[in-house]
């Protein structure tokens, strides 16, 4: 039986067509540093202090071993499988691939929308790994390096809509970028590629001033906050669209070759809704 796991939002694990909510606080910070750690032994010593404090690493191994007790019947109740908490000297590790946990999942289909050698399949890629996002990681875990974690996963999540609006952009189809980047760069507001971007996508739906506005924007923050100038890109960026650069804009006979010739990813995972080039433009909007 196929055990799937889920980090984004409640702490969850699917046993074939039963899906599974952990509750209990320590078991759910258990399971939340064992797939931080992506397979990699934890210590006993490392769990205690993470979920019980400084003041019970005296008490010796018996609390996690209880948990780990507890977790692994919760994993697995009737005992049907291989287990998927191991223990070995270094400390204990979930044994799972790594399609069968949405974090894990999340972060390679970001780093090979990355490397992706064409606009469409890093549109696909990058909006998979966007639909993975259910809502926030390890909402219930307060644990302090899983917390550290969930700011790494929020800033791949960035990276993802970044990978997403400039493959939209490539592909003919701004107005959906600028939907995709708007909310975003309020929250980025130093993040000058997401500006650019915002600003060509603007500008490729015949909105020079907005474009130029969103530029000027991003100006005043760096200035008023950081005393900086912006980027030569970005100062560049300004100039083209004052130029009214015609390679700011793809053409749509360009764009509609691009889609008409790709080669979409050879695994596509079924939680993902944006298995085609259709599908993530539907999700861009």
């Amino acid at each position: 039986m196929t055990t799937s796991y889920q980090a984004f939002g409640q702490m969850t694990a699917q046993l074939g067509d039963e899906v599974r909510t952990l509750t209990r606080r320590r078991e759910s910070g258990l399971l939340a540093l064992l797939i931080v750690a992506q397979g990699r032994p934890v210590s006993a010593d490392r769990i205690l202090l993470e979920l019980w404090g400084a003041d019970a690493l005296a008490s010796g191994p018996a609390s996690v071993q209880v948990a780990v007790s507890r977790l692994r019947a919760w994993l697995d109740p009737e005992r049907s499988g291989p287990r998927p908490i191991e223990r070995t000297a270094a400390g204990y590790a979930l044994a799972v691939s790594r399609d069968d946990v949405d974090v894990w999942l999340f972060e390679e289909l970001v780093e090979r929308s990355l490397a992706a050698p064409t606009p469409v399949e890093r549109l696909v890629l990058a909006t998979q790994a966007s639909d993975l996002w259910q809502g926030d990681p390890y909402v219930a875990c307060h644990v302090d390096s899983v917390r550290a974690e969930v700011v790494r996963l929020e800033e791949l999540l960035v990276t993802a809509h970044e990978t997403r609006a400039e493959a939209l952009i490539a592909l003919g189809h701004p107005a959906p970028a600028v939907r995709l980047l708007g909310p975003i760069v309020g929250s980025n507001p130093y993040r000058e590629g997401l500006w650019a971007l915002l600003a060509r996508a603007q500008y490729a739906c015949a909105r020079q001033a907005d474009a130029l506005a969103t530029l000027a924007r991003l100006r005043t923050s760096l200035a008023e906050d950081l005393g900086v100038d912006p980027s030569p890109c970005i100062r560049a960026m300004e100039q083209r669209i004052l130029a009214q650069d015609p390679g700011l804009v793809v053409p749509t006979q360009v764009a509609a070759a691009a889609v008409h010739a790709h080669r979409l990813p050879r695994r596509v995972d079924r939680r993902c809704r944006a298995s085609s080039v259709t599908g993530a433009l539907h999700l861009a909007g």
